[in-house]
This record gives C-alpha cells, structure tokens and sequence, in this order.
C-alpha cells in the first residue's frame, strides 16, 4: 500500500471442507439495545416509517437468529450513532463481546472536527482490544439539502482533513460514508496518506439508480478504486435509502457488485450486511444467496469467493483466521500488528519483528520451522523493517491449506 516497489510472499488461506459452507465475516453491523442506551437518530424514526423496525433492541441473539445456517465466524460493529460519549458505545460492545462472543473489532466514532477533544476520545477508545478505526458520517450534497447527513462538507475542510495524520499515527483506518460525487475529494486524501487504510462503506451510497446514475458512480468509483489503499465494502445492497422490500434481486443488485469488484479487484472487496438497518429490506440469507449468484455469474473461483467472504477481512480489520477443526482458538494467533496481515495455519504462523525480537500472538510456540524472511513497513509508514514469518507447530490437528499470492507494498 506504501509505494510502487512491490514484495510477494503467500498468506495462508485455510481450506477445509465446513459443514456449514464457506467462513464469513461480516466487516459492517450494528449492535444497539434501545431500551437501554440512547440514539436519537432511532428515536427519531416516526411511527409507520420503513425503518421503524430498527427502534427495536438488536443484540447477539438477534444476530445469531439471522444468520442460523449460515457460516458467520465474527463480524466488525461499525459506530451507530451512539448519544453520548462515544467511548461508552466502544466500552459496552467490549463487554458484549466479552459476554456474548461478538463482535470481534469495532470501528468507533470519534469527532475530527472537534481537534480540542480529539486525542482524549481516541485514547479511550484504545482501551478497546477490539478497536480498528474510525467511523465519521461524511454524506453532503451542495445542491440538495434532504442528502446532507454530516453537519457540513468536512471531506473538503483542511482542518477536518488534517486530523487525519492523528489517526494515522495511532495505526487506525477511516471509514468513507460517503456518495460517489465525494469520492474524488476521498481519493485525494488517501493520496495524502498511502500508508493507511481507508474503506468505503456501502459501495458509495449509490441512490441514483438510473442509468445514467449508475454509470457517473462506476466512473467515481475506479477514481477511488485506483488508490491502493482503500478497500470497498460489498454492504448496503439493500438500504432502505435507496430500495424497497421485495423489490430487489440478484439481478438488481449485479451492477453494483460487479462495479465494486471491477473498480477495486477481489482483493479490495469485503463482504458486510449492515444488518439490522437492511434487515427492513429483507433477510440475511436472501442477501447471501444474491451474491452468491452474481459471484457465480461473474465467475469468481472459490478463493476469490473466499476473499470478499472472509480472507480480506482478516487482513484489513487484523482478525483471525477461521479455525479447522481440532485447532482451538487458544492456538491462533492474533495478527502481526505491524504487517497487519492475519497469520495461521497447520498450528498457525507467527509474525516476528526481528529489531525488537517478539513474537505477536496468544500461545506460546512449541518448536520453530525454518523462516522466510520479507520487507514490511514500519507503524505509520515510517522507514523500513525486516520481519520473518515463522511457521509454528502446536500439536493440533494439521488443516489442509493453500496459499495464495498476496502482494504487500513495501517502502524502496
């Protein structure tokens, strides 16, 4: 992501036969018990609305419910406009997880606007094992009023824009709610920061379904496309701002997935459902059997299936790897937090920095193979350093694996 040297090397890609079908994560949800914590925005929805289902409670057991039968392994909580602190929305999903298993990472929120108070929210935040990054609503359109979702044009504010180097300096990416007549002004800042990670929420929002409007989000979309490190969420197919219940279906949801994956490759895809908001719309499955119709129409392989599905997740958001059976959690490991790539396999591969010589993960190895050595960059872009990537051995059982070719941009 860092700049036009390129290094090579194979990140393994678990695969084993899962009764449950294909591991996914789903990188945008929300969790949200209203009859406990406040939203305005929920509060808000009047009665008969098409969102009105959404004021209720929606927790784990929600989630579950949704996705019975499906493979979901983990998911992202993405900020849901929480009131109040936003570093109590980060503490109570820390004891859901906790309790309840999910999430696995959460994007917060935390104002850039607001520089006075930004480090202190940030901080709190980074209490948070499970904090990734940051979620701030940029939607503005000049024109019409009725679009405008943030509280001005901060894509296109300097100072808004130079709060970015704090969240860079902490590791964090920044999410993009943003329309495709925006994305010009996002590529821009990508540009500014080639060493974080930036991702696009709901392929851009696109609610001009025309074809005219369909063409002018494709071409703003390969504009964002073409910064390597942003990456675009396969989510929101089905928001209520822009469709119906029943009125969509594979077919209709095909040109935005397929200009998704054209603008930004398999490897920049992630699947998400920005459930319970799209659940007005339909359900989690007939979302799920949608795409996997138009991935087969498109004629994805299974690997490339497997990366907006699960594996790119993993990398972007610095999860673990779905577990084989007979390989327990206690036996994965977390990924390196200086590469940012989730490493596992046949008991699990471990990411070793070779200035600091420590070794990033839960458990401690019970021998050591022989290591390949590769150039990563440094924590915020800074210089260069050696890491080697180990393959360890736990004494689980051994799952079958491939190893696809990842490519890392390296500094020269």
């Amino acid at each position: 992501f860092l700049s036009a040297h390129t290094v090579r090397f194979s990140l393994p890609h678990i695969d084993v036969a899962m009764t449950d079908g294909q591991p996914i994560i789903d990188v945008h949800q929300h969790f949200w018990d209203t009859g406990k914590n406040t939203y305005e925005w929920l509060n808000g929805i009047p009665e008969g609305d098409v969102l009105e289902p959404c004021k209720k409670p929606y927790l784990v057991s929600e989630f579950k419910a949704d996705t019975a039968d499906l493979n979901v392994v983990k998911c992202v909580h993405v900020q849901a406009e929480w009131t109040g602190n936003p570093e109590d929305e980060t503490a109570w999903l820390d004891a859901l997880g906790d309790s309840e298993g999910f999430p696995q990472a959460i994007v917060a929120f935390a104002d850039l606007n607001d520089a006075d108070n930004l480090v202190v929210t940030l901080d709190k935040h980074a209490k948070s094992p499970r904090m990734r990054g940051i979620r701030q609503l940029l939607n503005w359109d000049d024109e019409d009023e009725s679009k405008r979702v943030a509280k001005a044009d901060f894509l296109n504010d300097p100072a808004w824009r130079s709060q970015m180097a704090t969240l860079e300096a902490r590791g964090l990416l920044f999410e993009f709610h943003i329309y495709h007549h925006q994305m010009a002004s996002a590529a821009a800042l990508a540009k500014q920061h080639p060493a974080m990670t930036f991702v696009l929420d709901h392929v851009g929002c696109p609610t001009d379904h025309s074809q005219a409007g369909a063409g002018a989000w494709l071409e703003d979309m390969k504009i964002l496309g073409a910064e390597p490190n942003v990456v675009c969420k396969i989510s929101g197919l089905i928001h209520p701002m822009h469709t119906k219940p029943g009125s969509w279906s594979a077919s209709s949801l095909k040109p935005w997935v397929s200009g998704a994956i054209e603008a930004f490759g398999v490897d920049r895809c992630l699947f998400a459902s920005n459930f319970p908001v799209d659940r007005v719309c339909g359900s989690y499955k007939d979302v799920v059997a949608a795409l996997d119709t138009i991935f087969a129409e498109l004629g994805l392989s299974k690997q490339d299936t497997a990366k907006i599905y699960h594996d790119n997740a993993v990398r972007v958001y610095r999860l673990r790897f779905a577990v084989a059976a007979g390989v327990t959690e206690a036996c994965t490991l977390r990924p390196c937090p200086l590469c940012c790539v989730g490493l596992e396999h046949a008991g699990f591969l471990e990411c070793k920095t070779v200035a600091a010589n420590q070794w990033h993960g839960l458990c401690k190895p019970q021998s050591r193979n022989s290591a390949t050595r590769i150039h990563q960059p440094r924590p915020h872009g800074q210089g260069a350093r050696s890491h080697i990537l180990r393959s360890v051995r736990c004494g689980s059982q051994t799952p079958r694996y491939t190893t696809p070719s990842v490519v890392v941009r390296a500094h020269t």
